[in-house]
Order: C-alpha cells, then structure tokens, then sequence
C-alpha cells in the first residue's frame, strides 16, 4: 500500500487528452479485395469455403484462413535443403525489401510499419559429447509490428516467411481493421525513456519504455477505440532473453487486460 501511494504522488493524474486515427489502406476492410490481391502471391483462386467462423480459400499454390483479426497464407512447396551460409547484410535488406512490397500489394499501409526486422532460422546438429555441426540456415522471417502515431498497437504483427532458397512459403498476420475516427484516450505519464523511470517502479533493470495501445473492439472485430498506456519492460537478471513489464495509466500502475471499455 505505501508503495502505491508513493508512485501515485510521484506520479500525479494528467489530464486525459484524445487523439482520432486516420488509418490508410487495409488488408481486411475489404475481404475480397484481399482474396483477389493474393492471387499475385498464390496462383489463381479456385474455390471459398468456411470453417467455424473462418473462411477457408484455396488457390493454386496456396490455402489461406481468413478471421477477423488476420489471416494465415500456407503456400504449397516441396522441401528443400538448408543452407550453410547466412545471408549477408545486403542480402537481408534485399528480403526485407521484397517482403514489404508483398504487404503492401495485399493491402498493408507502411506509415504503420514498426519494429521492422529480418532474421534468420538456423539448427545445430549435434551428438552427445561429440562437436557440434556447422549451423544450417532453414529460412528467414520478417517481422512486422503496428503502430499509430508512435503509439504500438498490442497483439498486431505480421510475419513473412521464406525457405532457404528465398521463395515465400507463408505469411501470418495479425492485423484488424481500424474504424477510421477510432478516438484514443492518451494520458502524459511523463515517462519518456529509461532514465525517467523511478528506481522503486520495477523490481529489476529497466529496457525500454514506450507507449502502447490497448484497443477496443466491436462485434465484427474492428478497432473502435482505445486507451493509451505507457509500457516499462524490464528483466530481473542480466541476461534475462524475455522482459516482463509493468503498465502506467495517469501515473497509476494498471492491468491493460481489466481496462474498463
């Protein structure tokens, strides 16, 4: 309790200012004009059909679910060998390129591209007390996080997929519509990078802070509005691989997932 009533002090309430998004174009606003958009990706469209809620469309190279919140392109290739070499930087800014222009075909607009970044799926093969095998490279990914105004839309990311010899084999996206004039609910938490970050907020090192958008939805699943929420991740060691993360609104730690709409 005294914990909470100091951060509330250090923190005093902001007064709450709205901002209205004004999205661009979209790859679920219009259902079947992604469905036509991705016969450039996987071949000529052959048949719909529907699976629970989702819809399920096959195409020569590929099978995509389609839900509210995004879709899943499967395409269709044999397998193929691994490499042994990495790509080299420039050969990774040549992916990353292509991938991105594939998003924006199928409807994405990049003004929401955030977090951009391309790797590498790499094995180790090995046997017990024996030396390890030279790495094999099995694919790359790009991954592609939201945001709107510098603000980070949780739960939106699309992932790109290729095999080792470069061609597209999937992509996974997470990526609901947004009602154009969706008002966010945006409060000054005066926390602006690490170093504004008081020592007693966290139980460990502090990573990064940035401000993070915690939507809503209607029935059909498009962002109507949201409330924005100033995230400070951090790890309790060292060399901790996830960080976990503490969650301010008005300068009052808050649970994003309890929100009141």
């Amino acid at each position: 309790m005294v914990t909470f009533l100091l951060l509330f002090f250090a923190h005093p309430v902001q007064a709450a200012t709205s901002t209205v998004l004004a999205p661009g174009t979209q790859p679920l606003a219009n259902e079947m004009a992604l469905v036509t958009a991705l016969t450039a990706v996987c071949g000529n469209h052959l048949r719909s059909d529907a699976e629970l809620s989702d819809a399920l469309e096959t195409y020569e190279e590929c099978d995509v679910v389609v839900n509210q919140s995004g879709f899943l392109v499967r395409r269709l290739l044999d397998r193929v060998e691994s490499r042994t070499a990495p790509l080299t930087d420039s050969e990774k800014e040549s992916v990353q390129e292509a991938d991105l222009t594939i998003l924006q075909s199928l409807g994405f607009d990049e003004s929401e591209f955030d977090n951009v970044v391309t790797t590498e799926v790499g094995a180790r093969d090995a046997v017990e007390g024996g030396t390890p095998r030279p790495t094999r490279y099995i694919a790359s990914k790009t991954f592609v996080d939201r945001s709107f105004d510098g603000y980070s839309l949780i739960g939106s990311r699309v992932v790109v997929t290729r095999n080792a010899e470069g061609a597209l084999v999937g992509i996974n996206a997470t990526w609901p519509a947004v009602e154009t004039g969706a008002v966010l609910r945006v409060t000054d938490d005066a926390l602006a990078s690490v170093d504004d970050v008081p020592p007693d907020l966290v139980p460990g090192t502090v990573r990064q802070v940035q401000k993070i958008i915690v939507p809503v939805f209607d029935d059909q699943g498009v962002l109507v509005s949201g409330t924005v929420l100033t995230e400070v991740g951090y790890s309790v060691y060292r060399n901790e691989p996830k960080t976990k993360a503490v969650y301010l609104l008005d300068g009052v730690r808050v649970n994003p997932l309890s929100l009141e709409d």
